[in-house]
């Protein structure tokens, strides 16, 4: 592909000198070439700042994140700017645009990559090692953004740690785009020429209009309907990118002819400047982002470039010049590149850092970005070696250096699915399979088995989360599409025969996570056992206030969906469980009792048809990073990963509406001394780890809870 250059394209039916050169030579020859732009290099400086400050402090600068979309217009216009040029010139190829890419971002990016690959194996604790690895893996192949927009709507990994390389996710965005930006520019020329309805340059702008606008109306759409996955996923950024692409188009016409109206270039400035300064004091996470409020800023970085480096010195000339801000803005990408994984070993190091640590992690990101833009971005923008001047070897060697890194990071992730399905074949459902001292069962037997404070357990943390997953993944067999509903899943428990009575274990992940006992008690018996969950919501026929208001109508659709599946179906039994959710009054405040009115109209559908409920209370919650908590400071004070009893068992709305029916109808199954004495909970026993998060449990300790299922359920409610 390194033919591909339009000068000598006719065959391709791409524009030629005659018409798309000439064109754009018009145009682009008005524009400076390789000048440097000291209002360019300020907005960098202030982009990389304000999210470093961010990270580092999120209340100082609340609206801090805003730095990442300036530095997408930024390369919008940076990058329709080059294209455009070369097309001018009559020397644009695809290839050679892609070759200066990977040689002006791909050394340094890989550089950090390998250094925080190292790290992980050497630093990193045990429970985050694993993902870390696996967004590494993401990051190296510059697909990061769309693994954590998954990742946020997957409700089993919403609750990941942050890792060393999720800052890629922009990178990831970026270089998205620039594969598919010049195919996009070339695809507009092309059409251009054979079908000659339009100018070049004009059906080109024509495109990053139309590109733009449909970018963000979907943005616009999908941040109002899942918010998470709006954030990360490239559709929903690229208009800022392409707002820069229309600021290069328009710098490029008008920037000769407006070089007198120095007031409006001023007046576009200052409000610019303005613009984005107010975006990041007052935008904070809560604002909807990227959407409306996201204008303020991007449409003052395009205005800050239009008007150019004569005007700004009317408005922050002065600072925008100094040696500093000039110097943060050339090592900008470096900064951004070290910042995030220094902040993120200073956590796992310090905690929340102190203002002697953030100093530590300041000094130590502007001297490692130094080195890195000193020896590694400078000498591949001035004079790359020889064998990256084509595409073919800059692709080569990039590629070479990529798969060692992902090599690397690939070993433990194969590692680990190999260890978690032989762990998924190997576990046991067996209700005999549960002694007497065995996790649940420890503390409810303290007198027989002693205390249970500190001691060794099983699964180490790490491991957890992916016994978990793996054994999900093998006893369910799930079709979402069973039930009417977008968030809610109707899943067989595969490990018994479907000929018994039907028992359906219904809620949400809370309800999910007691699969091992009930799956148990399903084989001893002979149930037909079903799960029907839908993460984050609970059983209850009002409309919640938590989650984004898709969320909260996908709730209620769940809760009429599976009340009108209970209704036909008339299981035997239903086991029911969730963890206590927010509910508003008339005023808008959160309030219980619309929670456990709601709770009892869904108990009275399901009791109106023959069905009895069980109704299991909320297993504790240790309300701490236990992960964190067991590998640092388990070993030496183990009381410290435990929580007080107050805290961690709070009043259960579903218990509270179970009390409104009888006996016969409705049973409370309460666990809490599975968990806790009589004033603590604890996070392991009975050798076994109790948590895979800060209030999920792990299919070990659930097992372990088989016996008190069995024998606390009166026999009455039992098949």
């Amino acid at each position: 592909m390194d033919g591909i250059i339009l000068k000598s394209c006719d065959n391709l039916g791409m524009p030629t000198l005659s018409d798309a050169k000439l064109n754009a030579r018009k145009v682009f020859s008005r524009a400076p070439s390789g000048t440097r732009r000291i209002d360019i290099q300020a907005l960098r400086a202030l982009a990389i700042g304000s999210v470093f400050v961010y990270h580092l402090w999120p209340a100082t600068l609340p609206g801090g994140f805003i730095g990442v979309d300036v530095f997408f217009v930024i390369s919008g216009f940076l990058i329709t700017s080059h294209i455009m040029r070369d097309v001018a010139r009559g020397s644009f190829s695809v290839t050679a645009f892609w070759a200066r890419r990977l040689r002006r971002l791909m050394p340094a990016a890989l550089l950090v990559l390998a250094v925080v690959t190292v790290a992980t194996y050497v630093f990193a604790p045990a429970s985050l090692a694993l993902q870390q690895h696996r967004e590494i893996i993401a990051a190296t192949l510059y697909f990061e953004n769309w693994r954590l927009a998954f990742d946020a709507v997957d409700y089993l990994g919403a609750d990941n740690a942050a890792s060393g390389v999720q800052h890629y996710w922009s990178l990831s965005v970026e270089e998205q785009f620039y594969f598919l930006w010049p195919l996009l520019i070339v695809l507009a020329l092309a059409i251009s020429r054979r079908l000659r309805i339009m100018r070049p340059v004009r059906l080109v702008a024509l495109t990053v209009g139309v590109v733009g606008l449909a970018s963000f109306a979907y943005a616009v759409v999908t941040t109002a309907a899942s918010p998470a996955w709006s954030f990360f996923v490239t559709p929903s950024r690229i208009w800022e990118l392409a707002l820069g692409a229309g600021a290069a188009l328009a710098y490029a016409a008008f920037s000769r002819r407006s070089e007198g109206a120095v007031w409006w270039r001023r007046t576009a400035s200052i409000l610019g400047w303005t613009a984005i300064a107010l975006s990041i004091a007052l935008l904070n996470t809560s604002t909807p982002h990227p959407s409306w409020p996201t204008l303020a800023a991007t449409l003052g970085t395009a205005a800050v470039i239009l008007a150019g480096d004569s005007a700004n010195r009317w408005s922050v000339g002065p600072v925008a010049s100094l040696k500093p801000v000039q110097f943060l803005g050339d090592i900008s990408y470096s900064v951004y590149l070290w910042h995030w994984p220094l902040i993120v070993m200073g956590a796992s190091r310090w905690g929340d850092p102190g203002p002697l640590q953030s100093g530590a992690i300041i000094v130590a990101t502007v001297l490692a970005a130094t080195a890195t833009y000193v020896s590694v971005e400078r000498p591949m923008q001035i004079r790359s070696p020889q064998v990256m001047a084509t595409f073919r070897g800059a692709l080569g060697v990039t590629a070479l250096v990529a798969a060692v890194i992902v090599g690397a990071n690939a070993v433990p992730v194969a590692a680990d699915a190999h260890r978690t399905a032989e762990v998924a074949r190997s576990f046991s459902d067996d209700l005999s399979s549960v002694g007497e001292c065995d996790g649940a069962m420890a503390r409810v037997n303290s007198d027989l088995c002693g205390p249970q404070v500190g001691g060794a357990y099983s699964p180490e943390m790490e491991d957890a989360e992916a016994n978990s997953l793996a054994y999900y993944d093998a006893v369910l067999d799930c079709d979402p599409n069973a039930i009417v509903s977008a968030k809610g899943e109707l899943c067989d428990y595969t490990q018994t025969e479907a000929s018994g009575p039907l028992v359906v274990l219904v809620g949400n992940s809370h309800a999910q996570h007691y699969l091992p006992a009930v799956g148990a008690i399903a084989k001893e018996h002979g149930w037909n056992l079903s799960l029907l969950w839908s993460p984050g919501c609970a059983l209850v026929d009002a409309r919640t206030m938590q989650g984004t208001e898709q969320d909260q109508l996908d709730c209620l659709d769940f809760t009429g969906s599976a009340l009108e599946y209970l209704q036909d179906a008339k299981p035997a039994l239903v086991i029911l469980s969730y963890t206590n959710r927010q509910y508003a009054d008339a005023t808008g405040e959160a309030s219980d009792p619309v929670a456990i009115d709601g709770a009892a109209r869904a108990l009275q559908t399901i009791v109106d048809v023959g069905t009895p409920v069980v109704a299991v209370k909320d297993s504790a919650w240790t309300l701490m990073e236990i992960a964190t908590c067991l590998e640092v400071d388990y070993d030496t004070d183990p009381e410290a990963c435990t929580r007080a009893r107050p805290s961690a068992v709070g009043d259960s709305q579903l218990e509270r509406a179970a009390e409104r029916f009888s006996p016969e109808e409705v049973f409370v199954l309460d666990l809490t001394d599975a968990y806790c004495d009589d004033d603590t909970c604890y996070p392991t026993g009975g050798g076994i780890l109790a948590y895979r998060d800060d209030h999920h449990l792990t299919v070990e300790w659930a097992r372990t809870l088989a016996p008190l299922f069995e024998t606390r359920i009166p026999s009455s409610f039992m098949p």
